[in-house]
């Protein structure tokens, strides 16, 4: 089976594309050789587009937004550039704005002013099927559709059953769907009122693995919810850190210690940031060690910060 990705479908964009994958196999062009010349029963090739396959940059060039009744934190002109692959997280306190960025990345939110950039893509200037299709989301809230577990997890039967199986195995459902009388092809009803909220974000997570998006972006509800639960939280979060080989991630939190192994982090304030840099330096300070300090951060709002 070959799949391409990004999905967009664009003629000028579709001439030259190089393997990343083989199977579970990404990255590793000896090992992904070797599986290639020893194919199992069934063999699924990934390739991206060439101009992508170094992964997505994601800019926000003075972004601003203003509020209203469903997104009542506006941004004031936040300005971020983030290299490709990279994981970042945007720290700030419960209505900061941190989450307000994510809405406008997914174009759920219009900018007022500014531009949000994917590559080299103007995201206003593309469909919203196409940002979607670029840009995942692993959040706390997850839909559960009418179908089965296959469907909910794979809606247009992209990918085998053996891939479906070894995603459900790494986020930790494959006992339990086995378990199910009839399995990947038990039934789930409208609303998914079988499926626990744990279960739940695990399907959301699953979803986004079998999907790989260039951009994937993680709401901090899901640290949040996982709170209670330390060894659930930080499988949570090492799938996201190391099973996304090729994505961009972006995930908001109120807390340091949920994104420890991160590459970087901004600091967003009353809607804009306030400050950046390495996340250790975010773990480092007594102010920001457990959670983010209710107090303004006293730091200039930055224009073109750059990671």
């Amino acid at each position: 089976m070959l799949r391409n990705s990004p999905r967009y479908k664009n003629s000028r964009t579709r001439k030259k594309f190089d393997i990343i994958g083989v199977n579970d196999i990404s990255l590793d062009c000896e090992k992904m050789a070797e599986e290639l010349c020893n194919p199992g029963s069934t063999i699924e090739v990934e390739l991206w587009n060439r101009q992508y396959a170094a992964g997505f940059k994601v800019e926000m060039l003075d972004v601003a937004t203003r509020s209203s009744v469903t997104f009542p934190n506006e941004l004031r002109g936040i300005s971020i550039s983030i290299k490709p692959r990279a994981r970042v997280a945007l720290l700030g306190r419960p209505d900061s704005g941190k989450s307000t960025v994510l809405q406008c990345l997914l174009r759920v939110l219009e900018p007022s002013r500014g531009r949000v950039m994917l590559s080299n893509w103007n995201a206003t200037a593309l469909g919203i099927q196409a940002v979607r299709s670029i840009v995942g989301i692993v959040s706390k809230d997850v839909p559960i559709i009418a179908g089965t577990w296959r469907t909910n997890l794979d809606p247009e039967g992209e990918y085998s059953d053996c891939k479906v199986w070894g995603i459900l195995k790494t986020v930790g459902l494959m006992t339990h769907v086995r378990s199910c009388r009839e399995g990947l092809n038990t039934t789930i009803t409208y609303g998914g009122a079988e499926v626990s909220t744990s279960h739940r974000q695990l399907v959301g997570l699953a979803r986004m693995l079998l999907r790989q998006p260039p951009v994937l972006l993680v709401d901090d509800n899901v640290f949040s919810a996982t709170s209670g639960n330390l060894e659930f939280a930080e499988a949570v979060r090492h799938i996201v850190l190391t099973h996304f080989p090729m994505s961009t991630v972006i995930a908001t939190s109120s807390s340091t210690g949920d994104v420890i192994g991160f590459d970087h982090a901004f600091f967003i304030n009353n809607g804009a940031v306030t400050e950046h840099g390495p996340v250790e330096d975010f773990l480092s300070r007594s102010d920001l060690l457990t959670t983010v300090d209710a107090e303004t951060v006293e730091a200039s709002p930055l224009q073109g910060t750059d990671l």
